[in-house]
């Protein structure tokens, strides 16, 4: 029985055993030509989709604030249409300039209304006011 037990043994060790002549070594295997140019395609593949993930984040913040600034404005004119300041052609007038005019406008709202003003001012309504004091008499 003794010898039916090391010829089994001797079987199973046989056909576990690879040829060393065959056989290839894990670390030669990952970093054989084929793996490491799939890992570089991998990893710049990675890298690219980081980038446009996050160029896709910076559009979505762009067009919710181009889209409060929007409305920012048209709530701007509502209210002033809504009080009547303005005639039907100065509002016209006004709509079209307020482009580049919008924290100027925002500003005023503000101040009637009594709430506190920064004393920080956008460069663009910095240089029209300078331009104003210059031209003014």
């Amino acid at each position: 029985m003794e010898e039916k037990l090391n010829s089994a043994s001797s079987v199973a060790q046989s056909s576990s055993k690879v040829s060393e002549g065959t056989a290839v070594s894990p670390r030669r295997i990952y970093y054989s030509p084929e793996k490491v140019k799939l890992r570089e395609e991998l990893r710049r593949l990675k890298k690219h989709y980081q980038s446009q993930v996050l160029k896709q984040k910076v559009l979505k913040q762009k067009t919710r604030y181009m889209q409060k600034k929007i409305a920012n404005i048209k709530a701007v004119f509502a209210h002033l249409k809504k009080k009547k300041f303005l005639q039907e052609e100065h509002f016209d007038i006004l709509k079209d300039i307020a482009a580049g005019n919008d924290n100027l406008l925002k500003r005023i709202i503000d101040k009637s209304k009594g709430k506190l003003l920064t004393r920080k001012v956008s460069p663009v309504l910095r240089t029209f006011a300078l331009t104003l004091h210059y031209y003014s008499p």
